[in-house]
């Protein structure tokens, strides 16, 4: 496993994002792909977060970054201005069990 978390340490060292941070833009990414810019509640869902603040404060910081920015005062406006490489899910899902597939952001990029 130490090989993924140096995998890991290189992601970071590369984006300049703290897990959480990333995470978030992963799922942020994610659910816009989906079709719709989500909503800082379903942020929060995806991430397991119990406080709407941290995921302002976290789309905050990604937004000094030039990672996402949205409209003040608008509802689903959030964009990605600079994506980052996602995780390839059928692999997350042979290394999890199906139950956390879908809340296993903390994987090795290949």
């Amino acid at each position: 496993m130490s090989g993924a978390r140096d995998d890991m340490a290189v992601h970071e060292a590369a984006y300049g994002l703290t897990v959480l941070q990333r995470d978030c833009l992963w799922v942020v990414q994610e659910l816009i792909e989906g079709g719709v810019p989500p909503t800082l509640r379903e942020i929060a869902r995806d991430l397991d977060l119990a406080s709407h603040s941290l995921v302002h404060e976290l789309l905050t910081l990604l937004r000094q970054r030039g990672y996402v920015d949205w409209l003040p005062a608008r509802a689903r406006s959030l964009v990605v201005r600079r994506p980052i490489p996602m995780p390839e899910w059928p692999e997350v899902a042979k290394q999890y069990p199906k139950d956390d597939a879908r809340n296993t952001f903390d994987v090795a990029m290949k």
